[in-house]
């Protein structure tokens, strides 16, 4: 198996590097591309959004957003991240458990494993998404 990978990564490797030469950049092109951009500002971000009847509370323009709010996207990079030490559920607000949740995650292997996988399916399938998870201190969510 080492020696199918090993020559896997040679030739893909030459195959790579032989025609990796026929990318040329050129310094002028890109001068001019950065010459004629437009600068845009978080003043014609605001003015942007509220065009299209995005209104906030905000100056700069991330109205949807207030400090403190938990997304999605925070949660799942957690737990792609971190969540072996449970990261994704500190940032949701483990309740009681922020003790000793990060112990459980990683001091017994198969139920860890399976509150992680639960962790990412279960948000995807649930209509609520990551709002079971907020100042839970369950360790398994997903069971309720």
């Amino acid at each position: 198996m080492k020696k199918l990978v090993l020559m896997l990564s040679i030739v893909m490797g030459s195959y790579f590097s032989t025609h990796a030469n026929t990318f040329k950049l050129d310094d002028q092109n890109i001068e001019n591309l950065i010459a004629s951009a437009n600068e845009y500002t978080m003043l014609d971000m605001q003015s942007d959004l509220s065009a299209m009847g995005v209104e906030g509370n905000s100056s700069n323009g991330f109205s949807a957003l207030k400090a403190g709010d938990k997304t999605e996207a925070g949660y799942f990079l957690r737990w792609f991240f971190c969540g072996g030490i449970a990261l994704h559920r500190y940032y949701m607000g483990a309740g009681d458990a922020k003790k000793y949740i990060w112990a459980l995650y990683l001091c017994v292997p198969v139920a860890s494993w399976v509150a992680w996988v639960g962790d990412l399916i279960y948000p995807l399938m649930d209509d609520k998404g990551i709002d079971n998870y907020s100042n839970n201190s369950k360790w398994f969510v997903f069971f309720d």
